[in-house]
């Protein structure tokens, strides 16, 4: 059960996600956390990640909970590493039709950063247990619903 979790959650961080532009997070800017020194990156070059999970009947705050627990958490792990530029989580509001109720974004520098976080994240993951919440695991409190990866645009109405 463990590997098939790590797989998918890995999957959920490089899969396909919808990805927001830099303007809208400050460089280095962390859920929960302190800010930490930003990542190097060129314009242009960053790749957002975003998985949108729906929660289970009933299991919103409990979803809340294991997401904040578990994958912000290492998300914060690999942001001291500097694996990646900046993550955050958004939550849908409870009556809206969206399909799904919570957004985890994480921030990439480039491609080949996306692509080496795996190996990283899989060590992450292993090396520290998941925490459940109120004796459930992701399985019993929600599903990912969509991942989509796409690139910031950035406009300059001065030049554009």
């Amino acid at each position: 059960m463990r590997a098939i979790l790590v797989i998918l959650v890995v999957a959920v961080l490089i899969g396909s996600a919808v990805l927001l532009t830099v303007a809208h997070a400050p460089q280095g800017a962390v859920h929960g956390t302190e800010a930490l020194a930003p990542v190097a990156v060129k314009a242009g070059d960053t790749v957002w990640a975003i998985s949108f999970v729906r929660a289970r009947p009933g299991q919103r705050e409990r979803l809340e909970r294991y997401l904040k627990a578990n994958w912000l958490a290492l998300d914060a792990l690999a942001l001291r590493e500097k694996r990646i530029v900046a993550y955050r989580m958004l939550r849908a509001d409870a009556d809206a039709k969206e399909g799904w109720d919570y957004a985890v974004i994480i921030e990439y520098a480039d491609r080949q950063a996306m692509a080496g976080f795996v190996p990283f994240y899989i060590g992450l993951a292993r090396e520290r247990p998941q925490v459940r919440v109120d004796g459930l695991d992701f399985a019993d409190l929600g599903e990912i619903t969509q991942q989509k990866t796409v690139t910031p645009v950035t406009y300059d109405p001065v030049h554009d």
